[in-house]
């Protein structure tokens, strides 16, 4: 994948999962193991990712990433290649291996 397709100077966390949200009157994120930067919509597309594997369609999973302004502005090709590269690099990719898209 072209590394100017996930560039970008956003803070991202790169494990979103439940377990590292602690929610009470506000919301913290913990687990800060493998933070770095790059383009914004990247902790969204694992969510996707997250969601798919643990049993939504790929369209309910991309429906709940439209609700991430982030999403919204993302590069079309940028999605696509990162998808693609996912699938290409993660074995347990082949359990579901339907395309992460985003309809415009």
């Amino acid at each position: 994948m072209a590394p100017e397709l996930v560039d970008g100077d956003t803070l991202l966390h790169t494990d979103v999962t439940a377990r590292n949200f602690i929610m009470s009157s506000s919301v913290s994120v913990v687990d800060w193991s493998t933070p770095c930067r790059g383009a914004a919509w990247i902790d969204t597309a694992l969510m996707v990712v997250r969601l798919i594997r643990a049993g939504h369609t790929p369209e309910q999973a991309e429906r709940w990433a439209t609700s991430v302004p982030m999403w919204e502005t993302a590069n079309l090709a940028a999605l696509d290649a990162f998808s693609a590269a996912w699938r290409s690099a993660t074995p347990t990719g082949a359990r579901n291996p339907r395309r992460c898209t985003v309809e415009s």
